[in-house]
């Protein structure tokens, strides 16, 4: 369900990019088809990714209910609250917060949303360019042979991940393509068997990883369909 909302909001999100192939600085997604119970968990993966606020929204009672994750440095909080007028409700801090509002004025939001946004990168603000930046900080150089079912476990017990306790970040080199095959809206996305692990990068749908071939990655660990653990590809060279 999860993976499935995820490309979803990453279609959507494809959709808002302008002609230069950017992004907003604060990205919206949801709809119908998108339950309640997975925004925030999708939100998440999207600030992670996009290294940027995003608030992922599902229809309740009639109502757009959303749940929002920020990218270091953006104000979720001052977002809300320069938006009083078009919300129902709305609260939380400055890293995750959430807000109801009628679906009407969801665009009306998300262009007030971005202008409190680019008042911070207007202001100079190094959190906020730091974040758009996307540093990317590896915590381990390690072989994809040394993960295992119990070395899973371990890297699990380093939860719940989040703003202070991001989830590990690793490389591994020479790593072999079982298999590979592009997968969500006009091919976006990657889809891989490396040595027996199965692993999905997102926004990474034209890097050239044939069969047979090794590649260097960047990753981290997920749990995907039915709970099984998988990778999560950051970063990817032939």
């Amino acid at each position: 369900m999860t993976d499935e909302a995820m490309l979803s909001a990453e279609r959507q999100i494809r959709q808002q990019l302008d002609a230069s192939g950017q992004a907003p600085l604060v990205l919206f997604a949801g709809g119908e088809g998108i339950h309640h119970g997975i925004v925030g968990i999708v939100a998440g993966r999207l600030a992670d990714q996009w290294s940027r606020p995003a608030f992922v929204w599902s229809l309740v009672d009639g109502e757009a209910r959303s749940s929002g994750r920020s990218a270091a440095g953006f104000d979720l909080v001052r977002m809300l609250d320069a938006s009083r007028d078009l919300l129902i409700r709305g609260g939380g801090h400055a890293m995750a917060a959430g807000f109801s509002a009628e679906p009407s004025h969801l665009g009306a939001l998300m262009s007030r949303f971005n202008e409190v946004a680019q008042s911070q990168l207007d202001a100079g603000e190094a959190g906020a360019w730091a974040a758009l930046e996307g540093r990317m900080e590896i915590d381990a150089q390690v072989p994809l042979s040394a993960l295992t079912r119990q070395t899973v476990g371990w890297i699990e017990r380093l939860a719940p991940f989040g703003e202070g306790n991001p989830a590990p970040t690793f490389v591994s080199n020479g790593v072999g393509v079982r298999q590979a095959k592009t997968v969500g809206a006009d091919g976006a996305h990657l889809r891989l068997d490396l040595d027996g692990w199965s692993a999905i990068g997102w926004r990474l749908g034209g890097a050239a990883a044939a069969v047979g071939s090794q590649v260097d990655i960047v990753w981290r660990l997920r749990r995907g369909l039915r709970g099984r653990p998988e990778l999560e590809i950051v970063d990817l060279a032939v």
